[in-house]
């Protein structure tokens, strides 16, 4: 049978932006404040320093079982060791300063244990910094420092001068005599 009544009431409509809003909003919600997000940055920037510190006491001063190790988790890894440097940079833009300072301070005491633990393991290579330099893209945030803008790790160290010498000039350079 035919119902030919008008019906007076219609059903509520929802537009789909307006779903749309409703489910942005709530994610907004339950997403963690920023300080969660770096600290959460920090433990898997930590996770990734003991993971370089385990590398280097497997080798155990063998170079090329510390670079196979180090060549296959970096292409096990290396979408996620990108998006953590790119995230995290982009969170720590946002801290402001209380908090940068005090995820620094707690992150630098995390991470000192594991800098010595490698110092120490990468003692037993042949040429440690080489070593170091190998398990260095790990440890991108394990420490809230950066390194120095001119820092070079794959020149040579300078040699030590005495002091009398530092204060000399530099000899001239491209000149002939």
């Amino acid at each position: 049978m035919l119902d030919f009544k008008a019906r007076t009431l219609q059903p509520p409509r929802r537009s789909p932006d307006r779903v749309a809003f409703v489910f942005l909003a709530f994610a907004m919600a339950c997403q963690p404040d920023i300080a969660t997000q770096a600290q959460t940055q920090i433990d898997q920037a930590l996770h990734h320093a003991e993971v370089a510190a385990q590398m280097l006491e497997t080798a155990a001063g063998d170079q090329r079982k510390l670079l196979d190790a180090a060549l296959a988790y970096r292409s096990a890894h290396h979408a996620e060791l990108h998006e953590l440097r790119t995230s995290g940079e982009a969170i720590w833009a946002r801290l402001d300063v209380a908090t940068k300072s005090r995820l620094a301070s707690d992150a630098d005491s995390r991470a000192r244990p594991l800098l010595a633990r490698m110092d120490v393991a990468a003692q037993k290579f042949a040429n440690p910094r080489q070593a170091l330099m190998l398990v260095q893209p790990f440890l991108l945030q394990a420490s809230a420092h950066a390194a120095p803008a001119d820092w070079k790790p794959w020149l040579p160290e300078p040699p030590k001068l005495p002091a009398e010498r530092v204060a000399e000039p530099p000899p001239p350079t491209g000149t002939s005599r």
